[in-house]
């Protein structure tokens, strides 16, 4: 496959020495090959005319990790960001390099940017919870699943999330007390009452 991404990189320069497509694709074929040079050439010709171009982006961040320049890494993936807000990719491996870092800030305020993109999506708050846990900032952590349970008010899932969060990290009881609220205001609810019954054998086999 990499092998058929540069020869279709190849036909297209023949034909047009200055794609930018063909460039990051060829690019991020030398850096597959370790030839670092010349995925960097690529690739800063790409961003040359069109700063914002995510495969060329990719490729030289991929360069300076490779490199061990992960600060000058982020740097770029902050500056390619900025000017892209809706680039999901980009803010993941933004996200990996800043956890590599140590740099919870760094993780913080780049999971509020894909919450803006994309407020329905769960995911990027758990997330954010475990990296948040992971750092030690279990407060953080609650308060932000306490506040994805009022973002979003029909997801049954986000509940159990917090309680999960809470049997974890907080105790049985709060984690019981919690369910059993959601469970009184939403009665006819049947993912939050088998949520309690999972609570309950989870409660049973720690014991």
């Amino acid at each position: 496959e990499a092998e058929q991404a540069m020869e279709k990189a190849a036909k297209a320069l023949e034909a047009e020495p200055e794609n930018i497509d063909a460039r990051a694709l060829r690019g991020a074929g030398y850096l597959r090959e370790g030839r670092l040079d010349e995925a960097r050439a690529d690739a800063q010709f790409t961003l040359g005319k069109e700063p914002t171009n995510v495969p060329a982006t990719s490729v030289l961040v991929g360069v300076l990790q490779k490199e061990g320049k992960t600060k000058e890494a982020i740097e770029l993936l902050k500056k390619t960001t900025a000017g892209n807000p809706k680039e999901t990719a980009l803010r993941l491996l933004l996200i990996e390099l800043y956890r590599r870092d140590k740099n919870i800030d760094g993780i913080e305020t780049t999971y509020h940017e894909l919450f803006a993109a994309e407020p329905k999506n769960l995911s990027y708050r758990t997330d954010l919870a475990r990296f948040l846990v992971a750092f030690g900032e279990k407060d953080k952590a609650e308060h932000l699943l306490r506040e994805t349970v009022t973002a979003l008010p029909g997801d049954e899932k986000a509940k159990l999330v917090l309680i999960d969060f809470l049997a974890n990290q907080r105790s049985f009881e709060q984690a019981e007390g919690a369910l059993k609220a959601f469970i009184k205001e939403a009665p006819d609810e049947a993912e939050l009452k088998f949520g309690l019954t999972q609570l309950y054998v989870k409660h049973q086999q720690a014991d």
